[in-house]
């Protein structure tokens, strides 16, 4: 892995990367392996850590499955004045960023954000990938983007069951299938609904919007 700062952070990574770049926030609990406790926060509240990138990729990991992904912050390609996290495909591959929190059970949970994309296409036109906000472990994905598209807002609502954590993975590409091409992302939130019945598991709902 190399690593380049100037104004630009710059992140070359390899398949099997997991590089933990950053602790969490003072108003967190921190656990081992740099885990997140998002037990105790209060509904509405972003649990996410860092989710709009103004402090670089702290509080994220870095993956890639392929070799051919980088990622980096853009402090050009900006959105509501904030510097984005860019990731590039030269060739088809699965490239994302990954934060874990700890997960209340029978919770329904909203994850939402904006990406924007130029030049996605999957390796594959059959198969199920793109650009997305992707719960790890749940097969839960926002609305597939590919193609080149302007900011879009997305979002993807899910219900825990007995999940003892929670993954948030920004992806370029997906479990389903490579992809090439470059998307951003930016304003990335994770909020607490409330309570779901446990008869009720695995709820999923997914939107996207363009940005107004």
């Amino acid at each position: 892995m190399q690593i380049k700062s100037n104004l630009l952070v710059f992140f070359t990574v390899t398949i099997g990367a997991c590089v933990t770049l950053a602790a969490p926030g003072a108003d967190e609990t921190p656990l081992p392996n740099g885990i997140v406790d998002s037990r105790t926060e209060v509904a509405d509240r972003n649990l996410l850590t860092n989710g709009n990138f103004a402090k670089g990729i702290a509080g994220w990991q870095i993956l890639n499955w392929g070799k051919n992904g980088t990622m980096e912050v853009d402090t050009r390609e900006l959105h509501d004045g904030r510097p984005t996290l860019r990731i590039d495909n030269v060739e088809a591959c699965h490239s994302f960023v990954r934060q874990i929190l700890k997960a209340k059970p029978h919770t329904r949970y909203r994850l939402t954000g904006y990406i924007k994309t130029k030049d996605v296409e999957p390796a594959n036109a059959a198969e199920k990938t793109g650009a997305i906000l992707m719960v790890g472990r749940k097969s839960v994905y926002t609305p597939l983007l590919k193609g080149t598209n302007s900011w879009t807002e997305v979002s993807v609502e899910f219900v825990t069951e007995h999940d003892p954590e929670i993954r948030v993975d920004p992806s370029l590409g997906s479990d389903y299938g490579f992809v090439s091409g470059t998307a951003w992302f930016s304003d990335l939130q994770l909020t607490e609904i409330g309570e779901d019945q446990p008869a009720n598991p695995d709820h999923v709902e997914e939107t996207s919007k363009p940005a107004q």
